[in-house]
């Protein structure tokens, strides 16, 4: 650490600080050791992806979100020499926030000195670093022995559950009708089952919004998979 000052301030080489940044979040510092401002990302999958707190909350263990963001994070010079800085860890912000409250220190979260993430991926750059994320998660899971807890989202509700059943027993029964007419009726019950699948496609598109949907299901995929690769070693 080679910072002068006492006070040292983060954020990502892709974002941009608002006006009262800094004034907004310092006074904090005199409560508590680690103070996280609010983050809004400029790619709104990346803000649907990121798990966000509302209000100003005391960040504890078991929070339903235990840890604060580099993009937007104050701390007191000791506080790095105290916990030791960062590990080489994808998700570093996690680690160090974990390591501060196995050390007994106080976190806050404050919706405040906004900073807003311009960082736009495309969807396979997005899934490749949400893949990375679940291998440092279950390397820090393991070692820290703390959870990081996600808030559940139903990504299709029943209705929709409900009409893609319905199709699905249209289509059966259409096959099944295929068998006994002659190319005239195949034809328009060709013609009513394309625009069925059509239909649906469109309103699954809008509903489930299928790039969030793959990206969240990375999340969960690369999490399972490295934490099962830790617990064999």
């Amino acid at each position: 650490m080679k910072a002068k000052f006492n006070i040292i301030a983060l954020t990502d080489s892709d974002c941009y600080v608002s006006k009262n940044w800094l004034k907004d979040l310092v006074p904090y510092l005199e409560e508590y050791d680690l103070v996280g401002g609010k983050v809004v990302f400029y790619d709104e999958v990346e803000n649907k992806l990121n798990p966000m707190i509302q209000k100003e909350e005391i960040i504890q263990k078991d929070s339903p979100i235990n840890f604060l963001n580099t993009s937007n994070m104050l701390f007191r010079r000791d506080l790095w020499k105290n916990i030791g800085g960062f590990s080489n860890y994808r998700l570093e912000d996690v680690d160090f926030s974990w390591k501060a409250l196995k050390k007994g220190k106080r976190l806050i979260y404050v919706p405040k000195g906004l900073v807003i993430h311009h960082g736009i991926r495309k969807p396979l750059e997005n899934i490749k670093k949400y893949f990375q994320y679940g291998k440092s998660y279950s390397e820090i899971a393991f070692i820290q022995k703390i959870n990081l807890s996600f808030k559940s989202e139903p990504i299709i509700d029943r209705k929709s559950i409900s009409i893609l059943f319905i199709i699905i027993l249209i289509s059966l029964l259409g096959i099944f009708i295929l068998e006994f007419l002659n190319s005239i009726s195949i034809f328009l019950i060709i013609i009513i089952l394309s625009s069925l699948f059509i239909y649906i496609n469109i309103y699954f598109l809008k509903k489930v919004k299928i790039f969030y949907a793959l990206y969240k299901l990375s999340i969960i995929f690369s999490i399972i998979i490295f934490t099962i690769i830790f617990k064999l070693k």
